[in-house]
């Protein structure tokens, strides 16, 4: 403790991956235009939008469509593969 009673913080042990850092404002943005993209294609083309995830990593954007999800097993195997996704980033 220091002497003003305050307790002080542990230091960061450096075996302990660090969370990565926010993508740049760049990165969002042409995530952004990517999605914005794919939305207006999708809603001219089909007028329906399929479950996507878009991700940015720094060797560029990128993403996983779903297939068509007929019954819950198909829209559970989605969510897990998101989950793993962005467990992994």
């Amino acid at each position: 403790m220091r002497s003003d009673n305050t307790p002080s913080l542990p230091r960061p042990d450096p075996d302990i991956p660090r969370c990565p850092q926010p993508p740049p404002q760049a990165e969002l943005k042409s995530l952004l235009g990517v999605v914005q993209e794919h939305v207006e294609s999708a809603m001219h083309k089909d007028g329906r939008l399929m479950p996507m995830l878009f991700t940015a990593s720094p060797d560029g954007v990128y993403s996983v469509e779903a297939e068509p999800l007929g019954n819950g097993a198909e829209a559970r195997h989605f969510a897990m593969t998101v989950r793993l996704i962005c467990a992994a980033a």
